[in-house]
């Protein structure tokens, strides 16, 4: 059986000519190719455009034995001239890197079988100690089978800032009853505590309502003219030019982190969502062992992060914020759909 992983890099270096204060940012995208065949793993990686085909057959020109893995790590920055470096020399054109920033690199492993010291980088973090092979090997076989085809079943698990940035652009649509809701999203609640005025303009008195219960919509927002004609109760909501929402709290259920981290172990995590062009920025999250975000945390600050919410951004004309935590889709659904 072949395992076969995708990784698609965005590498972003920023340059300076010696001597001078001239700062030049580059950046560069990588193709790499990794698969697993017979317990040895091989690995390609290209700048170049190039096919599948190409990608997989030097691969397997790399093969090693998964039984020779050595690891090393160090606190140091990874730069991206470990995998490309141009050496430009002269006396008055000598470049150095002063800095690098990579995206989608989450995990990159070199393997060897003759001893000689090779490198696993987990984003910015290299470690000097040697592992046990066999664990690591396990390791990276959970991180290979983590195909495409198989990450399109895992629950998504969005971040503060990219939930926040999903439900901004539909919150609207939702609460004021111009989209369908018919399923479920997640363990989302939002509600509007009925603590910024006493009446809204239309005069109406402002009252505690929750509009989506655990992802589940109860009720839109109503002023007088779309309570009359949705035969409803206006919900204190009426606005200069229509319904208005001027105090929105979004939250979430709290979840079971025993049985999130029982039945989810491995997540989607999603940490930047782009409406425009229907893209979501993801990472394959292990959540017993790999990162969160850009940091590396333990299961007990993992557990700390869904049960805190964050302040972001305005509903409208900057009245008030609303709040998110961290949103679990156990069930993925292809969102866009509803942002019609």
């Amino acid at each position: 059986m072949i395992q076969i992983q995708w990784e698609f890099l965005t590498i972003q270096t920023n340059i300076s000519k010696e001597g001078n204060n001239y700062l030049e940012e580059k950046n560069e995208s990588y193709r790499r190719m990794r698969i697993i065949y017979n317990n040895m793993i091989g690995t390609f990686i290209t700048n170049q455009c190039v096919d599948e085909d190409f990608l997989i057959k030097k691969a397997f020109e790399n093969l090693y034995p998964l039984d020779g893995l050595k690891i090393s790590f160090s606190s140091h920055q990874f730069n991206s001239d470990n995998l490309h470096r141009k050496h430009i020399d002269g006396p008055n054109n000598r470049l150095s890197v002063l800095s690098s920033t990579e995206e989608e690199i989450r995990y990159s492993l070199v393997t060897s079988s003759d001893g000689n010291i090779r490198e696993r980088i987990i984003n910015n973090w290299y470690e000097y100690d040697y592992l046990n092979p066999k664990v690591i090997a396990e390791e990276l076989k959970l991180t290979v089978t983590a195909c495409i085809n198989s990450v399109a079943n895992l629950p998504w698990l969005f971040t503060p800032y990219a939930a926040s940035k999903l439900l901004h652009s539909l919150l609207l649509n939702i609460i004021i009853g111009n989209t369908n809701l018919d399923f479920s999203l997640g363990n989302l609640i939002i509600k509007d505590p009925g603590t910024y005025s006493n009446f809204d303009f239309e005069g109406t008195k402002v009252k505690a309502i929750t509009f989506v219960e655990n992802g589940k919509l109860i009720t839109p927002a109503f002023d007088l003219f779309t309570a009359k004609k949705r035969k409803a109760e206006a919900t204190g909501h009426g606005g200069l030019n229509g319904t208005s929402i001027q105090n929105l709290i979004v939250d979430s259920e709290e979840l079971d982190m025993d049985r999130v981290l029982e039945e989810n172990n491995h997540v989607l995590l999603i940490y930047d969502v782009n409406i425009i062009n229907n893209d979501l920025k993801t990472k394959y999250v292990i959540l017993t062992f790999y990162e969160l975000g850009s940091y590396m945390y333990k299961i007990v600050d993992i557990e700390k992060l869904f049960n805190e919410g964050k302040w972001i951004g305005t509903i409208s004309m900057g009245i008030k914020p609303f709040k998110i935590k961290w949103l679990l889709l156990t069930k993925p659904l292809f969102i866009f759909d509803y942002f019609q």
